[in-house]
């Protein structure tokens, strides 16, 4: 509903419409310097609204319009199951949802490559594997 909220009654319309301009516009003031959410919503220019919550959330909502022409508005919810207490999971996995999606080009993605593989370090700070998402998305009849 954030990303269209074309069929609400007002004034819940235009309060999330306001909402969704507020946060695209400023992306800054969600997540602060060098998050997920700041910087997709920074390089989305306006298609992407995306913020991360508690316990490993992730929400975001795709603009009308940003998966072609004519594609409905599309909202997307991940859960890191072991709660990404801190945040090394969850960007990578919604960065790999939006690239299988087609809603990122070329440009966006290499802005947010430090998102795509992250390495998996142990305790005494030595490289132990990698955090990289294997999962391919289904498609889905709308």
């Amino acid at each position: 509903l954030l990303a269209d909220p074309s069929r609400l009654p007002e004034p819940r319309r235009s309060a999330l419409k306001r909402i969704f301009h507020a946060m695209t516009g400023n992306p800054d003031m969600v997540a602060g310097p060098q998050r997920f959410d700041t910087l997709l919503m920074q390089v989305a220019g306006g298609r992407i609204v995306s913020k991360g919550g508690a316990e490993g959330y992730q929400a975001m909502g795709i603009a009308p319009g940003a998966l072609g022409p004519g594609a409905p508005a599309v909202g997307v919810t991940l859960k890191i199951s072991d709660g990404d207490l801190s945040g090394r999971a969850v960007g990578t996995a919604a960065l790999a949802v939006l690239l299988q999606l087609g809603v990122l080009g070329e440009r966006e993605r290499a802005a947010l490559s430090r998102f795509d593989r992250r390495p998996l370090q142990n305790w005494r700070g030595m490289e132990v594997g990698e955090i990289r998402p294997c999962f391919s998305l289904a498609p889905v009849a709308l």
